[in-house]
């Protein structure tokens, strides 16, 4: 029951500072960028260039020919010539619920909060600041593996990189001090 409790407590204390971080402190928004005819050119171009919902890569890279080395030396070329994208595009837009999209973002932090309070139940470290930065390390080893890896493959900004680590950093040694107050 512990367990159970502690989770919930740390899902809504990384979800508190969630909703701080990403609406209070401007730090998200540093790479954050627009098209500069986003709504005549480029909006466009996504509705009509593309077959659907689903990921997109340009210039794009055929698994079927990448190992053929004539085909890796064109890509690399159009890949350096730029430009270089890799997005998610659904073409018919999204239906937006700022109230759902909350609701599940707490059930992951749910998920992720009982996962850490499961593994918190084997740590041998016995002061609460021990326990919290064993809550935070557990936490941040997969989210600095998906953002040290969006970086590298997809080029994605060094700064927003290093503020969703820190971000996760932050939320989850708070959280894993309220859960290391709970489960002993």
């Amino acid at each position: 029951m512990r367990k159970v409790i502690a989770a919930l407590v740390g899902a809504t204390v990384v979800f508190i500072w969630s909703g701080l971080s990403w609406m209070v402190f401007p730090w998200h928004n540093w790479d954050i960028k627009t098209f500069k005819e986003e709504g005549k050119v480029v909006a466009e171009a996504l509705k009509t260039q593309s077959d659907g919902h689903g990921l997109y890569m340009i210039p794009y890279c055929d698994p079927k020919t990448a190992k053929d080395p004539e085909k890796e030396k064109e890509w690399i070329a159009k890949a350096q010539q730029g430009p270089f994208a890799y997005m998610v595009v659904k073409p018919e837009g999204v239906k937006w619920d700022m109230k759902l999209a909350l609701a599940v973002q707490f059930l992951i932090g749910l998920g992720v909060a009982f996962i850490a309070a499961i593994l918190l139940g084997y740590c041998k470290a016995t002061s609460l600041i021990g326990r919290a930065w064993f809550v935070t390390f557990a936490v941040t080893a997969g989210a600095v593996l998906v953002q040290l890896s969006n970086w590298n493959w997809w080029a994605f900004p060094t700064t927003a990189t290093l503020v969703n680590i820190a971000d996760v950093v932050i939320a989850w040694y708070l959280a894993g001090l309220f859960m290391a107050k709970i489960i002993k």
